[in-house]
């Protein structure tokens, strides 16, 4: 080695030390505050699409090109101009005029690539800490961070689940996880602006490339198109909140696709009007609503894949994180608002107890805090009893592991005491509070609150599924499954057998919750 070359090393090594980073990040933030700049964020996925977002931004303006495709093909799917506090949205031949994040894009995982497509900069030197450099070369320093221990956990158990499956189809995910348990979080930044170029996990890998300053910028960039634009900047709950339902959707979807993942979506029964909950974050997946219905909750993504808990207010847009300590790995599903609306129980998958085991959880509304009940088991579909005291659920068993397992409908208390009240699965409390709609041999039938005088509900709504009452207790949505056909959200009077489409928007629909 020369000695000019070992000094540039020497410099280089010096120039990547955490505290010069963090004081370029500093540097390169504070003048991303002024100046206009442009830069390219290109996401790989594990199945090699790729998703592309070319983003223009000065101060308070901005504008994103989604592209996405595979095999070399890569296609414009949105574009957002975002300027003067809405969102303009040209998708396809549409052009629709929103609220920030309410933007309903016919791909469910766009905003995953749009809230991931800022500049992401170390401007402070805290941000390293647990990070290892493996190496600089060219003004480009590595770094490698293993996960952390309660990540996993979590990890390591999935994983040796996985592979005790066999499943071919496992493979490859099977690989990506003990990738990131051996060589844990892999990360490349500029050394000389702090800016991370490229950032690595399990899900996916993102890269930043073409970053430019914009000391001139023509405003015509900025620029309204002039076209007809459908304007959907109104507040969501200034009609009739009680006609407002929560779905998850995949505007893509069509018969014969491969099942997608579905985002929450708001749809207004009166206008016909459809939104996106707006969480501002990748992505979320319906719960509930909250007593005044002008708050819901919704299971959404995290920065370090957990599943957690998100209060959104569909006013404001205001986003506030429940749970606290205890929700804040792992995964938070299905959320229920209790009768007096001051707490929720969900469902949390932790790195602790049996894959199939989940944990009821209690959430006090006022703090966020959380708290367990009773012990893991396997369960789903938990709704509070009218009185508040406790719970209805189904406990599954599996006396022989070649056949689908046991489901009984029982009752919980908040102590963690269970009692069955009848063979069963899929229970929903109905608005009366004194009757249990369950599925049970392939039909819908009801039973009064002690698991008693069960009977077929209506003609036993064969091909119906996922029920959700209405919060005037006189209709349900269900899910109505049709061979060779996307399942449809129908709306049924209580008792009655045969309802109306809630919507004909085409695409994947699940999920649904209208109380």
């Amino acid at each position: 080695m020369t000695l000019t070359l070992f000094l540039a090393l020497a410099l280089q090594a010096g120039a990547a030390e955490p505290a010069k980073i963090a004081e370029a990040g500093l540097q390169a933030a504070k003048r991303l505050g002024s100046t206009a700049a442009s830069w390219t964020v290109t996401h790989q996925t594990p199945t090699g699409a790729q998703f592309v977002v070319d983003v223009l931004r000065a101060k308070d303006r901005r504008r994103m090109i989604l592209s996405g495709g595979g095999g070399g093909q890569i296609v414009e799917l949105a574009r957002i101009l975002e300027r003067d506090g809405a969102w303009y949205l040209t998708e396809g031949e549409s052009a629709g005029k929103y609220r920030p994040y309410e933007a309903p894009l016919s791909l469910p995982t766009a905003y995953l690539y749009l809230t991931k497509s800022d500049v992401l900069l170390v401007s402070d030197a805290a941000a390293l800490e647990g990070w290892k450099r493996e190496d600089v070369a060219a003004g480009v320093a590595t770094y490698r961070s293993p996960l952390p221990d309660s990540a996993r956990a979590l990890v390591e158990r999935i994983a040796a689940q996985m592979e005790a499956t066999g499943l071919p189809q496992v493979k490859k995910p099977l690989a990506d996880l003990k990738d990131v348990l051996e060589h844990g979080l892999s990360m490349k930044l500029d050394v000389k602006t702090g800016m991370v170029l490229e950032l690595a996990n399990a899900q996916r890998r993102q890269s930043l490339s073409n970053f430019q300053w914009r000391e001139k910028l023509d405003e015509k960039e900025f620029a309204v198109p002039d076209r007809k634009w459908t304007d959907a900047t109104g507040d969501p709950v200034a009609g009739d909140p009680g006609e407002l339902l929560m779905l998850g959707h995949n505007g893509l979807w069509r018969p014969g696709f491969p099942k997608g993942e579905l985002e929450a979506r708001l749809l207004d029964l009166k206008s016909g009007a459809l939104r996106r909950v707006p969480f501002k974050g990748p992505t979320a997946v319906p719960g509930c609503f909250l007593k005044d219905r002008r708050k819901v909750v919704v299971s959404a993504l995290t920065d370090d894949g957990a599943l957690g808990l998100y209060e959104v207010d569909l006013s404001t847009g205001a986003n506030r994180r429940l749970g606290g300590k205890l929700l804040e790995t792992g995964f938070a599903l299905f959320p229920v608002v209790s009768p007096d609306g001051k707490s929720l129980a969900a469902l949390h998958k932790s790195g602790a107890g049996q894959i199939l085991e989940s944990q009821v959880t209690v959430i006090d509304l006022a703090s966020g805090g959380a708290n367990y009940v009773g012990k893991p088991l396997d369960t789903a579909f938990v709704s509070w009893r009218p009185d508040g005291k406790g719970f209805f659920l189904i406990q599954r068993e599996y006396p022989d592991r070649s056949k689908p397992a046991i489901a009984t409908v029982s009752t919980m208390d908040l102590e963690g005491t269970l009692t069955p009240l009848v063979r069963g699965d899929f229970p929903v409390l109905l608005a009366d509070g004194t009757t249990i709609l369950f599925h049970d041999s392939g039909q819908w039938k009801s039973c009064d609150l002690q698991g008693k005088n069960a009977k077929p509900y209506g003609d036993g709504l064969q091909g119906y599924g996922f029920p959700s009452p209405a919060p005037d207790g006189k209709r349900i949505l269900m899910m109505r499954f049709r061979p060779g056909q996307a399942p449809q959200p129908v709306i049924l009077k209580i008792g009655e057998s045969e309802g109306v489409p809630a919507t004909e928007i085409p695409g994947m629909w699940g999920i649904p919750a209208w109380r």
